[in-house]
């Protein structure tokens, strides 16, 4: 009898284990494809000019990093910022150069993106001129699970198109830039998992 019970108890555990196994497991595939969506939609948004619904995504208190500068911007302000760098900018090309980075923490509540991307086009500046731009850009974005969907809270960029309706910078690249070198790229996800990360006690770092 009190080897059955024994038994009894031991394959309870491994019920029991298996269900909470079952239930953590990260739907790493779907994850992984919902953040490609919101990627390919960043792009198409560029292209159309559809302010509201690029918008949609973003926190509503979002950090911007880029040229040394950190800036926090209310989603009203950051969409002022975005109308204003939409409306005076014309993309002749903006597509992927590399398959984009993903990774996701173990408890689905955090997943972050590195893509690298080129631009063409030309930009009104503030004092009338207009410039063609060819560039090359990377960035790292970071993303919360808000019920049902991922929210953009975090972006650190090489992006000087739009870096000055943040900052006021007047320059603009006029050539492309070098690409990122990888030893940049890892030292950059370095500091942001070491940085940002922690910020999340519940989560630790998932890459697939």
């Amino acid at each position: 009898m009190n080897l059955l019970k024994k038994s009894q108890s031991i394959a309870l555990v491994f019920l029991v284990a298996a269900l909470v196994s079952c239930q953590t497991r990260p739907d790493i595939d779907n994850w992984k494809s919902e953040i490609l969506d919101l990627h390919k939609k960043f792009i198409d948004d560029h292209l159309n000019k559809n302010i509201d619904s690029f918008i949609e995504d973003y926190a509503e208190d979002y950090i911007f990093v880029a040229n040394g500068e950190i800036s926090h911007r209310t989603k009203d302000v950051f969409k002022a910022s975005f109308s204003d760098y939409l409306n005076s900018t014309t993309f002749l090309e903006y597509r992927d150069l590399e398959e984009p980075f993903i990774g996701f923490s173990k408890d689905g509540s955090l997943a972050w993106s590195i893509v690298k991307v080129k631009v063409a086009g030309s930009q009104n500046l503030k004092e009338g001129s207009q410039k063609d731009f060819d560039v090359t850009y990377a960035w790292i974005t970071l993303y919360e699970r808000q019920g049902d969907r991922w929210i953009r809270t975090v972006e650190v960029s090489t992006n000087n198109l739009f870096q000055r309706y943040f900052y006021g910078v007047s320059t603009l690249p006029t050539k492309p830039i070098e690409p990122v070198s990888y030893p940049g790229l890892l030292l950059s996800i370095t500091l942001y998992v070491i940085l940002i990360v922690p910020l999340f006690p519940r989560s630790s770092l998932y890459v697939e």
